[in-house]
């Protein structure tokens, strides 16, 4: 939605909000999002998204690593314990 700001939360919120977006506010999770898709909110958004991307893709190496997995169903509980693992 026009609304939406870049999260400039704390790390479990951008993982959060990178596998499970925000469904109270219908906002899919952000590893779906296009450079495009926040284009509207100034010009460091594609950067930003590109710097998630990345941070969140060495998180999910270490869950992995540790022997978890991030199936499309995940609940934001299993996340968090993934989080805290990785």
């Amino acid at each position: 939605p026009p609304s939406w700001t870049f999260p400039s939360g704390t790390l479990l919120e951008l993982y959060i909000l990178w596998h499970i977006g925000d469904p109270a506010n219908k906002i899919y999770p952000m590893k779906t999002f296009s450079a495009f898709d926040v284009s509207f909110c100034g010009k460091r958004s594609r950067t930003s998204l590109s710097e998630a991307r990345c941070l969140v893709a060495a998180l999910d190496k270490e869950v992995e690593k540790a022997g978890g997995s991030i199936g499309p169903k995940i609940s934001e509980a299993q996340l968090v314990e993934l989080f805290q693992v990785g």
